[in-house]
């Protein structure tokens, strides 16, 4: 789920998320992605509450290019550590 407080952009490389999870934000697997920050952009669009993380994986994959769910996983956990999102389980 997104947290409603925090607005975007919210690339791994970008100011508000590098202030809050330090400079190894920079140095995640979605980074070296083509096009990351228009990848990180959508699969911020995807995170409703209600699909799971391979879903969100699935549907960018289908826009762009296919994403390994390791690094959407580990992206989402950056977002989850610096507040932007949370999990429900």
């Amino acid at each position: 789920m997104r947290n409603p407080g925090v607005k975007g952009p919210l690339a791994p490389g970008g100011d508000w998320v590098r202030e809050k999870a330090g400079s190894g934000s920079v140095s995640i697997t979605i980074v070296r992605v083509p096009n990351s920050d228009d990848v990180t952009y959508e699969i911020v669009n995807f995170i409703d509450g209600a699909r799971t993380v391979s879903e969100i994986r699935d549907a960018v994959s289908a826009e762009f290019e296919p994403l390994e769910l390791g690094a959407v996983a580990e992206y989402l956990d950056l977002l989850a550590k610096v507040g932007a999102v949370s999990f429900k389980r």
